[in-house]
């Protein structure tokens, strides 16, 4: 599998992915009578701010196929992506519906548990149904870990439902482990639960 940027051209697919990486969540920040939030996440995917911007993406692809898609988000940035996403939302909704997901995400946001300093947060992983159980996961996750220690970032962070066992085998394969006291949050009665997993990372060579 090939790893790269995602480009804007990847929209169709890359968001579909993104979609499906955290549907329940997505949903609850975005979905609304009038509005789809897959095209949010397609209108935001083609910008070049805010959380589901193509520049924080990194897109996997299986001869010419789009297959995998991973995010990955500095620490040090959240606030600011925080910012271009209701920017963004502010251009793509009405007002009222606007204002809605505006308390919606100011309410995820607090509920959540902080990053420690000098952290890469890893979200958006997602791949294929036909293309699983192959090793992709671990090969995205992979590059991302040698991405982050060319930033000098010390910590790789995930949030994963706690039900989704796949997902926290491979990150305990990698060598991540639950986060402490907060690492189980629950975001909302609408949503399950929730661990903060992390991996300390080594220097790059």
């Amino acid at each position: 599998m090939l790893i790269r940027k995602a480009q804007p051209c990847d929209s169709k697919e890359s968001s579909k992915l993104i979609y499906e990486s955290g549907s329940k969540i997505c949903d609850f920040m975005f979905k609304t009578k009038r509005k789809d939030t897959l095209d949010f996440i397609k209108f935001e995917f083609n910008s070049n701010k805010g959380f589901f911007s193509h520049k924080n993406m990194f897109t996997g692809v299986v001869d010419t196929e789009i297959v995998a898609n991973i995010g990955t988000y500095f620490e040090y940035k959240l606030k600011n992506l925080m910012i271009e996403t209701l920017i963004n939302a502010f251009k793509f909704y009405s007002f009222g519906e606007f204002i809605q997901v505006f308390k919606r995400i100011i309410y995820l946001k607090k509920i959540t548990p902080n990053l420690k300093p000098l952290s890469l947060y890893v979200g958006n992983l997602a791949i294929k149904k036909q293309y699983r159980e192959k090793g992709y996961g671990t090969q995205l996750i992979n590059s991302v870990i040698i991405f982050a220690q060319e930033q000098q970032q010390e910590f790789l962070c995930f949030d994963v439902y706690e039900d989704n066992k796949r997902a926290i085998k491979l990150y305990e394969r990698i060598g991540c482990i639950k986060g402490g006291t907060d690492s189980v949050f629950l975001a909302s009665e609408l949503l399950p639960k929730q661990i903060r997993m992390f991996k300390k990372l080594g220097c790059s060579n």
